[in-house]
């Protein structure tokens, strides 16, 4: 049975991920002077993500 005109359309997904180029300006932030600091802390903790040591400041 056709979809009548008034019923709404499903949204159109695709299943594959999309990829966020790492150069992406909305990705990224400047944190300056505070970057050396950063990267320290990362290292100290063993995280090998920048999300997952600003998950870790974020609970703490």
């Amino acid at each position: 049975m056709a979809a009548s005109s008034t019923e709404p359309r499903p949204l159109e997904t695709s299943c594959a991920p999309t990829k966020v180029s790492a150069k992406d300006p909305d990705q990224r932030i400047n944190i300056g002077l505070a970057f050396p600091r950063w990267s320290a802390l990362r290292a100290a903790t063993g995280l090998r993500l920048d999300s997952e040591l600003a998950l870790l400041l974020l609970d703490a």
